[in-house]
């Protein structure tokens, strides 16, 4: 599996500044489920290869990440007013298949849409 798939546990398996990666053949130490406590993830790498082509489902994972990170990082540079019932933005939310990190805040109320029936 390429990087960035289960990005949680990327330092363990790929390492970080903190710790080398994982060797071949070599069992990680258990690691704590992060969705779930009461599981233990236990990871092993059985070979690198730089060159492997990335399966399908990888990239699609990898590209909805890419997107998702890039559509919090912009909201988290503009204002994002949505005037609508929390009912719609569920569906626009579930529609899109976006988890966000950052909610949309209501407009204010604007007294031109009040006058004109909006």
């Amino acid at each position: 599996m390429p990087e960035g798939i289960i990005p949680d546990y990327d330092d363990i398996i790929f390492g970080s500044s903190y710790n080398s990666p994982l060797e071949i053949g070599k069992l990680s130490d258990p690691v704590r489920n992060q969705d779930d406590s009461q599981q233990l993830f236990i990871f092993m790498v059985s070979e690198r290869n730089a060159a492997r082509e990335l399966s399908p489902a990888s990239k699609d994972a990898l590209k909805t990440r890419a997107l998702t990170d890039w559509l919090n990082d912009q909201r988290a540079d503009y204002d994002v007013y949505a005037v609508m019932n929390s009912d719609i933005y569920n569906w626009v939310i579930k529609q899109l298949g976006i988890s966000s990190t950052i909610t949309p805040t209501p407009a204010p109320p604007n007294p031109l849409q009040r006058a004109l029936g909006f």
